[in-house]
């Protein structure tokens, strides 16, 4: 019987086999293959054929899950930019720029460069009068979100007056305005003009027409229009086979119908409608009346206790056990075949967007990254904008060898390829392949040559079918047989001095003795070169008697015969670069090598020679390390020891120059004589300026706390601002803070103290003896062990052997100033080239010093020996009183002035100085503390001092 059915089956052509019954269609989840009914793959409802690509419509799979159809597929996940059509179980179309949306009117995320507004996705950034965005519409179009449309969508309503489309009321599929709904969307039930999820009081949920119709008079809820479809009744009792009774008994009593009489209800019940305790109608507070009219203290699986109605109210459908409400879930039903997961309280057959399913049966959270994961929260399907997918991972950038597709998912690059565009266009190919028309060769095809910096594949020149490079002359093969190779360049035929070789297919050079060759061999000459001859038995040319080989040749006297000598050379003795006798510009002979630069030490010539330009590489002059030309103003550079002066090298410096970097650089203006830039490296000033002591700054005039003596300015006493003399009684100004009188500045303050602008003295810097205001710049004078820098106005320490003397001084002993070091070498050499009376230091006043320097011991000692006599050593103090007093001095308030380059000096206890220290007692009478008073000759001293 099988095989006669197949027969004819086999016979019909639109006839097909199903179960050994001939039918005209397969059924649902087949598809006719060969007139056989062949089952669809698993994911398909129908199907063209088994392959998974090739479903036709989806809906719920054989595990109970959703299914969506997207080209041909039937996906659990709509992609980007669709959404789930639960009606027909296809992925719809996203509203146009938007990437994720619930329906075809509510975007949720736009794609990038348009921004959301009221569920509809525009341009972020368009002029108010863009074409994309419509303000208002022309007669017969009504404005829905900026679009101009003949009718208004569903669940919307058309304002013609006003020419605009609005949104129903929640709820609404269909409504004829902002009150009115004329159908519901699914699971709302249409009540007179209203949409509800939710049937209210004396009306039942009509789930055919999704309207709220009627109950019966007698009914306060119902579940169908007759008497006896009652649910309570309007006293809050229940129904008695669905009949609500207008009699009634007392609270915990029934009536009995057949007698006309109350009897008590059972002991568990409120109220009841007879005597067990399956009849209860109500039960007392903390009770439950469950489906079987039974009180409760607890509701049994798959119920959960009202509060309100004290009634076990059944969960939903897909709920196994709830709390509160029947869509608060905390289990779910469903077995292997039909499972549901619980999210937020409800069961559902997937998990939505964003959560995945783990093994306890509820949905949990995907990672952040994730926008759809799967088995656990880091094994994404899809990702978040702005991340792509790669093996279950989300990323901000695709691995070497992955580009991004439209649909967010890292795809792997062609075969070799680092970096691409798209699976077929590579941008960068891998080690040892060249990128050719987008894809990876291990070798370029012919009529390209491998850009190994370009690491791709480059256009040979068009006469070349092989090459090395872009040039015509790159040419490794040629494009056809006519054309013949020579040093790289096609050309139609060999030139007269070359043959062909057919060995290698290309044109030699001949032998430099021909001037016409044959080949095979370079040697099997037709004609000689000048003044050779050819030998008739080996056809080699060869030199006759005395005769001379070409140029760019020499004899080999063994063979007979003019050799080629090396390429660079322009005549030779041998063959090697190192036997050249003549070289050809731009060679130079170096020895006896052609060099195309002639090395350090040496320079470029050349001469004319049998119409020929010769060139030789001659020695520099011995001053020079590299030279132009063979005299000693011929330099570029000087050698060691020698410094460069305009187009000299000298040995020395001149005056008003220091050695610097190889040169001879010139000193600043200032300086008649330096050891290195700037003021600071002046050794000595011209004759038209004064030499600032303690510095080797020069000026036209002294600054302030300085005062002229012949070519230098020379410091003040510490109490003066300005003076004319290095005495106490030589002030002309005082600073802020002293009163002046004859010559003298009386300081209000004590040591280490300056008055400020209200009067008050304040404690100078630490490392001050006396200072004119705050900070370690307003010294006047130092401590022991310092020195005053004038062009700072600071203190610092004094060097000794061991201190670096980036971080100190060199102490003046006569002057306590600060003097910074020098570099000696510079100095000395610059003093031996300087002979003028201006210089800071010179050696032909040595011997004046040291002449000086012996009168001044001799002095010392007698002035020592006449102390000790009267016991009048120079270090023991005493006190002078001066005519006057404070109260009669006039005070000088001076305020400070701001110059260019600012002046102090300092001085310690045991110095000259101390001598000429001013104090003044309570009652106005000055002193001045001294360590030797002199005679009146001894006042008329140059410098003013009072002591030795």
């Amino acid at each position: 019987m099988k095989s006669t059915t197949a027969k004819i089956c086999f016979l019909l052509i639109f006839i097909m086999c199903f179960n050994h019954i001939c039918t005209m269609e397969c059924p649902n989840g087949q598809f006719a293959l060969n007139n056989q009914c062949v089952d669809c793959h698993s994911s398909c409802e129908e199907c063209s054929g088994y392959e998974p690509y090739e479903c036709t419509e989806c809906g719920i799979d054989q595990d109970g899950i959703e299914r969506f159809l997207h080209r041909s597929r039937c996906k659990i996940h709509c992609p980007r930019g669709f959404y789930k059509e639960y009606d027909t179980y296809t992925c719809e179309t996203c509203p146009i720029n938007c990437e994720l949306c619930t329906d075809s009117n509510n975007c949720q995320k736009c794609k990038s460069n348009y921004r959301l507004q009221n569920g509809a996705c525009y341009l972020a950034e368009c002029l108010p009068d863009g074409p994309e965005i419509c303000i208002s519409c022309i007669e017969g179009y009504l404005l829905y979100r900026h679009q101009c449309r003949r009718h208004c969508p569903q669940k919307t309503y058309e304002d013609v007056s006003r020419k605009l489309c609005f949104a129903c009321p929640s709820g609404c599929l269909d409504c004829k305005n902002d009150t009115h709904c004329s159908s519901c969307q699914t699971a709302y039930y249409l009540h007179g003009a209203v949409c509800l999820l939710k049937c209210p009081d004396g009306t039942f949920q009509d789930a055919k027409r999704w309207q709220c119709e009627e109950c019966h008079g007698s009914c306060r809820s119902c579940h169908g229009p007759s008497v006896t479809d009652c649910d309570l009744c309007p006293d809050q009792k229940k129904p008695i086979y669905g009949m609500c009774h207008i009699l009634a008994c007392f609270d915990g009593h029934y009536f009995n119908v057949a007698d006309g009489k109350c009897y008590k209800c059972h002991s568990s019940c409120q109220s009841c409608f007879g005597p067990e305790e399956l009849n209860c109608f109500s039960c007392y507070a903390g009770h439950f009346l469950n489906e079987k009219n039974q009180c409760l203290v607890n509701c049994p699986e798959g119920f959960f206790g009202d509060l309100s109605s004290k009634t076990c109210v059944k969960c939903s459908a897909t709920c196994e056990i709830c709390r509160g409400s029947s869509d608060d879930c905390l289990k779910c039903k469903g077995d292997d075949e039909h499972k549901l997961f619980l999210h937020e309280g409800n069961c559902l057959p997937n998990c939505p967007e964003g959560y995945f399913e783990n093994a306890d049966g509820s949905c949990e959270a995907c990672d952040m990254s994730c926008w759809a994961c799967d088995e656990n929260k880091m094994k994404c399907l899809s990702c978040v904008e702005g991340l792509y997918l790669e093996s279950s991972k989300c990323k901000s950038n695709c691995s070497l060898k992955y580009f991004p597709d439209d649909d967010g998912n890292c795809k792997r690059c062609p075969a070799h390829c680092n970096f691409c565009k798209d699976e077929n266009t590579c941008l960068e190919c891998s080690y040892l392949y060249f990128l050719f028309n987008g894809t990876c060769k291990a070798t370029c095809p012919d009529g390209y040559y491998e850009d190994l910096d370009a690491v791709r594949c480059i256009p040979c020149h068009f006469s070349c079918q092989t090459c090395s490079g872009t040039s015509e002359d790159d040419c490794e093969t040629c494009q056809d047989s006519t054309h013949k190779l020579y040093q790289g360049r096609c050309l139609t035929d060999c030139s007269s001095e070359t043959f062909f070789n057919s060995a290698v297919a290309e044109c030699q050079d001949c032998h430099k003795t021909c001037s016409k060759c044959s080949g095979p061999e370079p040697t099997d000459c037709i004609q000689c070169q000048n003044r050779l001859s050819m030998d008739p038995e080996s056809g080699m040319c060869g030199v006759e008697g005395d005769a001379n080989c070409p140029l760019k040749t020499f004899l080999q006297n063994d063979l007979f015969t003019c050799s080629s000598c090396d390429s660079t050379c322009e005549s030779c003795n041998g063959p090697s670069p190192k036997h050249c006798l003549t070289c050809s510009v731009p060679y130079y002979l170096h020895k006896t090598t052609c060099v195309s630069h002639c090395p350090p030490g040496t320079y470029n010539t050349t001469e004319e020679a049998d119409g020929m330009k010769l060139g030789f590489c001659s020695q520099c002059h011995q001053v020079c390390t590299t030279c132009h030309g063979g005299s000693a103003k011929d330099c570029d550079v000087c050698a060691s020891g020698y410094y460069k002066l305009l187009h000299l090298c000298i040995l020395h410096c001149p005056p008003g120059y220091y050695k610097g970097n190889n040169r001879c650089e010139k000193c600043d203006p200032h300086c008649q004589l330096c050891g290195g830039p700037g003021l600071n490296g002046c050794l000595a000033c011209p004759s038209n300026t004064l030499q600032v002591e303690g510095t080797t700054h020069c000026v036209e005039q002294c600054p302030e706390r300085f005062y002229m003596y012949k070519d230098k300015c020379r410091k003040c006493h510490p109490s003066c601002r300005t003076c004319n003399d290095s005495s106490v009684q030589g002030c002309l100004t005082c600073d802020r803070g002293s009163d002046f009188k004859s010559g003298i500045c009386y300081p209000r303050c004590e040591e280490q103290r300056y008055l400020d602008h209200d009067g008050v003295c304040q404690l100078c810097d630490p490392s001050c003896r006396h200072c004119s205001g705050p900070g370690a710049n307003h010294c006047i004078s130092c401590k022991t062990n310092t020195a005053w820098a004038p062009t700072e106005m600071k203190c610092i320490k004094c060097c000794d052997s061991e201190m670096n003397q980036d971080d100190c001084c060199f102490c003046d002993v006569n002057s306590v100033l600060c003097i910074r070091h020098l570099q000696a070498e510079s100095e000395e050499e610059s003093l031996k080239n300087l002979n003028n009376k201006h210089t800071i230091s010179h050696y032909a006043a040595i011997a004046p010093v040291l002449v000086v320097s012996l009168g001044m011991v001799a002095i010392i000692v007698f002035c020592m020996r006449h102390a000790k006599a009267t016991r009048k050593l120079c270090w023991e103090h005493s006190y002078e009183r001066l005519g006057g007093s404070l109260q009669d001095a006039s005070f000088y308030d001076h305020e400070e002035e701001r110059m260019g380059l600012r002046k102090a000096t300092g001085t310690e206890e045991d110095s000259l100085d101390e001598c000429d220290v001013i104090y003044s007692t309570k009652d106005g009478t000055v002193y001045k503390k001294f360590s030797f008073k002199p005679s009146k000759a001894g006042k008329d001293m140059e410098d003013g001092q009072a002591c030795i």
